[in-house]
């Protein structure tokens, strides 16, 4: 029988060879996960810039303020895995989905409102590469906390040191 020190071992290799896809996320008012941000550098990032054909990540194919609906695995460029309908699911249960092996691909699927206040979807495969960094595990940690606790933390990295600091 395995004892809780090796089984917490195992978990933490487990989730050390995952890796998402460089966004973050927040839940809006309708209890959808919404894009807040996208990580420099990831492969959101980077099939941004792909898509923009210059260096900045920022804003292209997805953007911040698009809502997650689904996700669907792709085990080939032919051949599809289960669609999963995602919107309102809590964070830990679509961060399973969302997580993978380094290089997998993940189909996901969007809603952008438009300027014009139109509803439209959009689908984007993405190839998972990003090993989240103490500074992602950190932000998404206030980002869930309510505003009496954002409030304690004055600033967020603003040193670019990778940690938060305490008022």
């Amino acid at each position: 029988m395995e004892n809780i020190k090796s089984l917490f071992k195992r978990e933490q290799k487990n989730r050390s060879a995952e890796c998402g896809v460089g966004l973050v996320m927040a839940e809006g008012p309708d209890q959808g996960l919404y894009v807040r941000a996208v990580s420099e550098g990831g492969p959101v990032w980077k099939l941004n810039c792909e898509h923009n054909k210059n260096d900045d990540g920022r804003e292209g194919a997805i953007i911040a303020g698009d809502c997650l609906l689904d996700i669907q695995e792709c085990i080939s460029q032919s051949k599809k895995g289960t669609k999963h309908d995602v919107f309102a699911l809590p964070l830990p249960k679509v961060l399973k989905r969302l997580m993978g092996p380094s290089g997998s691909v993940v189909e996901l699927s969007f809603r952008r409102i438009t300027d014009a206040g139109l509803a439209i979807a959009i689908t984007v495969p993405v190839q998972r590469g990003l090993i989240a960094t103490q500074r992602d595990i950190d932000l998404a940690r206030v980002q869930n906390m309510d505003a009496v606790q954002q409030h304690r933390f004055k600033k967020i990295d603003e040193d670019n040191s990778g940690t938060l600091t305490m008022e």
